[in-house]
């Protein structure tokens, strides 16, 4: 019998670079089940770069190299991953639902993004961020 997939998670990680995988690395660790989601493979921009210089604990790194030692450790607490590109978001409730172009729905209480853009493409006005639950690691909050 195949596995059902998970589609419900405590905290939502839009974008899976740098600081989306932190955010997921400290959710997970926390023990919330965390997705993180994005439209391209994690690691974002350090996959497009060659050697990354005084990062710490490096003197130079490769950036997928990087890239694949953060993923590791953002999993390494259970976070998950997901390819999509996100469509839809709905707010309502204490649940949060979010589409992907692939017609996945998955809910959270708490949707965590540094990219400004997805809440501006999505409908999303300065006005209302307020009213929705976001989180930035290690700052989570699950209540408005």
């Amino acid at each position: 019998m195949a596995e059902e997939k998970q589609t419900n998670y405590d905290v939502i990680v839009v974008g899976a670079g740098p600081a989306g995988m932190t955010a997921a690395l400290y959710a997970s660790r926390a023990n919330l089940s965390v997705l993180m989601l994005d439209r391209g493979i994690y690691g974002g921009n350090l996959n497009n770069t060659a050697a990354i210089e005084n990062y710490p604990g490096f003197k130079t790194v490769q950036g997928p190299e990087l890239a694949q030692d953060m993923y590791q450790g953002a999993t390494q607490f259970g976070a998950q991953y997901a390819y999509g590109t996100v469509e839809k978001v709905e707010l309502a409730g204490d649940l949060k639902q979010l589409t992907t172009d692939m017609g996945d729905v998955f809910t959270a209480k708490v949707f965590s993004s540094g990219i400004w853009e997805f809440l501006v493409k999505k409908n999303m006005a300065a006005a209302a961020y307020p009213t929705a639950r976001y989180a930035t690691a290690p700052f989570l909050r699950t209540s408005t």
